[in-house]
């Protein structure tokens, strides 16, 4: 399933996350910047949603199937805690569903 692959990939790569509920697990980066990845949905694992904080100045975002939330816009409540996904930030939801996918969101995540 690919979001156990990604979830593996993102332990090797980040190592534990700062923050695990039954929802969510959560990666904090810098003090401005973090990502969430949803582990309670879909539950066949056949895909996996990632939640970061909306790109800013030249840097491009990762080519993968995303939905931009405008700042004023709800999302999954287990992401305001994170850098950078606090309420009243513009954030994206990215459809990680490929390995290339995964492989795309950890090459933008890395330095």
């Amino acid at each position: 399933m690919i979001k156990n692959t990604l979830i593996d990939r993102l332990y090797e790569e980040f190592g534990e996350p700062a923050r695990t509920t039954k929802k969510v697990q959560a990666w904090h980066i810098t003090n401005h910047f973090g990502f969430v990845v949803e582990i309670d949905k879909p539950d066949s694992g056949a895909f996996a949603n990632v939640w970061l904080p909306y790109p800013f100045g030249s840097i491009e975002m990762p080519d993968i199937a995303h939905t931009v939330y405008p700042h004023d816009k709800g999302r999954h409540s287990n992401t305001y805690t994170t850098p950078g996904l606090q309420r009243g930030e513009t954030v994206l939801k990215l459809k990680i569903t490929t390995q290339n996918d995964i492989e795309c969101l950890i090459d933008y995540l890395k330095p």
